[in-house]
């Protein structure tokens, strides 16, 4: 009997392919599973340096496969993190642990949350609204209503600055507490978060707050989200030239927001008047550059050199338009004054981009001081960049702590982006 082969042809010329495919798949995962096993046992010799020659020579990171490495190593350093004597390190590690859902920090966290260390327990409060998952949420929910008053500010205000809409629960919550720099903090974030369905919640609270502060902040969060109606003008250019330096400073700051030009007369009247506070000046100075106007550097740089004032610069260094102001950073990481230098340094890495890089970099070969280097690897690793990987790949092996776990957290920012950005390669 003769086999009719006519038609199985297609058959076997597809498997054929296919079968080879499963055997590549196969070889790949199995060289992959060696590898992982080997860079593991080197992270946990703390032979960093080996490691990171192993996976420079193993792969290349503009794939998906050295990408999905590149996270796995950084995740392992951060591992290691958690076995440090010092109590910030071990926070620091187990909260970016969180960020991917690695909750073996716990034990860290929890203590750091019940420390009688303030300094301690907002690294750990930070760290957690820095992961933006929903147990992260939930503890910071727990803590908010159960903790004590300064516990419920520095909730509130992390809350705030992590710009989480997931974290609006909370943050509405919080506009009903008594402490007005709770409801002040809670405002904020609501505008931050960009949700224009809360304006007519916001405008509620308006006609019951007393406190100056709070308007300041319900006036800059309706801004924000779309209401450039005349009485949030009205409020914020009052609140400007008031008494109050600090609730002047934040409304010139809100004012830079406004992209009105009534405003930027507004704020170039401040600039210009010596009577105001200093710190409402620079605030003034900062916010004109986000109208791309430079009439208040030359003010700010006067007082980058200053000993005792220099200090009203860091808090309004995030405030600047980059474009504008980046002279300024650049003069302020120059410094002496360490404050000064990472202030500019933590803004470079939340307004730059990959033009910055080069910068940062550059100010690695100046940095000794530890503290500064960690702060540079935050920052390249905030900017997301592919090209901030060869920097922070050296930091990784570096022998202090900080600087290896912040160049860590940088690596596994930047992989899971690249992850969570690019199409999948077989290998």
């Amino acid at each position: 009997m003769q086999l009719n082969l006519k038609g199985r042809r297609p058959f076997l010329m597809i498997a054929a392919p296919i079968g080879l495919i499963a055997a590549l798949l196969a070889i790949a995962l199995v060289l992959r599973s060696r590898d992982a096993r080997i860079v593991d046992r080197m992270v946990q010799a703390h032979d960093f340096p080996g490691a990171i020659q192993f996976l420079e020579h193993h792969y290349d990171f503009h794939r998906h496969s050295g990408q999905r490495e590149l996270q796995r190593f950084a995740l392992a350093v951060l591992r290691q993190g958690l076995t440090e004597h010092d109590d910030f390190e071990r926070c620091f590690a187990a909260t970016g642990l969180a960020v991917y859902g690695d909750w073996s920090g716990m034990p860290a966290i929890n203590a750091a949350l019940s420390s009688n260390k303030d300094m301690l327990q907002r690294a750990a409060i930070e760290g957690l609204a820095d992961a933006r998952n929903a147990r992260a949420l939930n503890l910071l929910s727990t803590l908010y209503r159960h903790g004590k008053p300064l516990e419920r500010v520095m909730v509130t205000e992390a809350l705030a600055n992590s710009s989480d809409h997931r974290a609006l629960p909370i943050l509405l919550e919080a506009t009903r507490s008594e402490d007005p720099e709770v409801r002040t903090w809670s405002v904020l974030g609501i505008g931050r978060t960009g949700d224009p369905r809360v304006l007519r919640y916001l405008r509620n609270l308006q006609g019951s707050e007393q406190d100056t502060q709070v308007n300041t902040a319900l006036a800059h969060s309706e801004l924000r989200l779309g209401d450039r109606s005349l009485g949030n003008f009205a409020i914020l250019e009052t609140v400007l030239f008031t008494g109050d330096s600090s609730a002047a400073s934040a409304a010139a700051l809100a004012l830079g927001d406004a992209k009105d030009q009534s405003a930027m007369t507004q704020l170039r009247e401040a600039l210009g008047n010596r009577q105001l506070d200093l710190r409402v000046r620079l605030a003034a100075a900062v916010a004109l550059t986000r109208y791309g106007d430079r009439d208040g550097l030359r003010l700010v740089n006067d007082i980058v050199g200053e000993p005792y004032e220099r200090g009203y610069l860091p808090p309004l260094f995030n405030d600047l338009n980059l474009s504008v102001g980046r002279g300024v950073l650049l003069s302020a990481m120059s410094s002496k004054d360490i404050v000064l230098q990472l202030a500019a340094i933590e803004a470079m890495g939340r307004l730059g981009s990959a033009a910055e890089i080069g910068v940062l970099t550059q100010a690695l070969e100046r940095a000794h001081d530890p503290y500064l280097v960690a702060q540079i690897a935050w920052s390249l690793g905030r900017i997301g960049d592919p090209r901030a990987i060869a920097p922070l790949l050296g930091l990784a092996g570096n022998k202090d702590a900080p600087v290896r776990d912040t160049a860590a957290d940088a690596l596994a920012r930047i992989a899971s982006a690249r992850l969570n950005g690019s199409a999948l390669g077989l290998f």
